[in-house]
C-alpha cells in the first residue's frame, strides 16, 4: 500500500523516534485514522492532478453546490485572490481547487507544507508552514505567491491560517482573526478579490473527525480590506457527508 503518511513520520512528529517505538506509532495510527487516511490516498495515488481531486470527492460522497454563474466571474486569464474561510482543514484546500481549477489550470493554493507531500496534485500548493510566526518557510511561501501572480496566475489563501474553531467571543464556530502577513500579501498583490464562504450544513457528529454547522469569515473581516477591493462573492454549500469514521476499540 502506498503511504501518505508512514509510521516514521509519526515517530519523528511525537518524538517516538528517540526510543526507536514503531509498534507505538503504528498504534497511533491506528486509533488516529491515519491508516484509513493512507488506504484512501493508495486507492487514489494512480491518479493525477484535478483528476485525483475529483476521485477523491466521489469516493467520500462529498457534494458540492456552486451557481455556475458565480464559477463565471473567476477571470479566464490575468491573476486574482480568492480569500477564504477555513472550516474544515486540507478539504477546504482541495475545493478550492475542484472548482476553480476547472476553469483556472494555473491555480494555486497557499495551504500546509505537508499538502506537498500529496504527490499527484503537488503543484497545485504553494507550502507554508502555519505552526511558525514568521519563518523562513513562510517567507518563502508568499514571496513563492507573489512571483506566482505576477506570472499571471490565480491565488487561493486562508488569511487564519488555521482551521475554525469555537470563539468564545462570538460563541460561534468562526475563523480566528485574520493574520497580519496574509492579509497584507493580499493587499501588496493588487490584484482582483474575491471572497469565498464554505457554508458546511452538516457533517455527521458521530463522526470524530469534525462535528459543526456552519462556519464563516470573523464578523469584521470587511473592515480589513477597502469596499471597492471585493469583487464577488463565491458561494459553495456542502451537502452533508461522511468522513472515515473512528475505529472500534
Amino acid at each position: 500500500m502506498k503511504e501518505l503518511i508512514s509510521p516514521e513520520d509519526v515517530m519523528n512528529a511525537t518524538n517516538l523516534h528517540k526510543f526507536n517505538m514503531k509498534l507505538v506509532a503504528k498504534i497511533i495510527m491506528q486509533l488516529t485514522g491515519i491508516n484509513a487516511i493512507n488506504q484512501l490516498y493508495s486507492d487514489l495515488s494512480e491518479h493525477q492532478g484535478i483528476a485525483f481531486v475529483n476521485e477523491f470527492f466521489e469516493k467520500l460522497n462529498i457534494d458540492i453546490n456552486l451557481y455556475e454563474k458565480e464559477l463565471r466571474n473567476i477571470p479566464k486569464s490575468g491573476p486574482f485572490v480568492i480569500v477564504a474561510n477555513h472550516p474544515l482543514g486540507a478539504i477546504d484546500g482541495l475545493m478550492l481547487i475542484k472548482l476553480i481549477a476547472q476553469r483556472r489550470p494555473d491555480f494555486k493554493v497557499m495551504a500546509n507544507f505537508l499538502l506537498k507531500n500529496i504527490q499527484p496534485i503537488e503543484d497545485f500548493f504553494i507550502p507554508v508552514n502555519p505552526f511558525e510566526d514568521i519563518g523562513k518557510s513562510s517567507i518563502s511561501g508568499m514571496k513563492a505567491a507573489l512571483e506566482h501572480m505576477k506570472n499571471g496566475g490565480g491565488l487561493g489563501i486562508f488569511p487564519a491560517g488555521e482551521v475554525s474553531s469555537y470563539q468564545t467571543h462570538s460563541r460561534k464556530i468562526t475563523d480566528r482573526e485574520w493574520q497580519k502577513p496574509a492579509l497584507k500579501l493580499i493587499k501588496h498583490a493588487k490584484v482582483r478579490l474575491f471572497l469565498y464562504t464554505l457554508k458546511v450544513t452538516t457533517v455527521c457528529c458521530s463522526n470524530y473527525w469534525a462535528c459543526c454547522t456552519q462556519s464563516f469569515a470573523p464578523p469584521n473581516w470587511q473592515a480589513k480590506f477597502s469596499k471597492s477591493a471585493i469583487a464577488h462573492y463565491l458561494s459553495v454549500l456542502v451537502t452533508p457527508f461522511q468522513l472515515p469514521t473512528r475505529p472500534n476499540l
